[in-house]
């Protein structure tokens, strides 16, 4: 450690500029490259949740058999 002071090193990396780390990159203890799996079964898995919560929905508003008539009306609200 003396030596980097006596030559001067420590004086030159004392004043680097660095850059933050990007969003994907991490040094955290807790990260696995497997995650990215885990999270991809369940994006897959609230999705299906999603289009069954829909399709309830939709049944849940229609009226006299008019399933066309549901989606599009959920579908005007929706785009609001």
């Amino acid at each position: 450690m003396d030596a980097l002071y006596s030559s001067g090193e420590v004086q030159k990396k004392v004043h680097l500029p660095c850059r933050p780390p990007l969003n994907d990159q991490t040094s955290s203890q807790f990260f696995n490259a497997d995650s990215r799996c885990v999270k991809a079964e369940l994006h897959l898995k609230l999705s299906q949740l999603i289009k069954s919560n829909y399709r309830k929905f939709i049944n849940h508003i229609m009226r006299k058999g008019k399933k066309e008539l549901a989606r599009d009306l959920l579908d005007k609200v929706f785009s609001l």
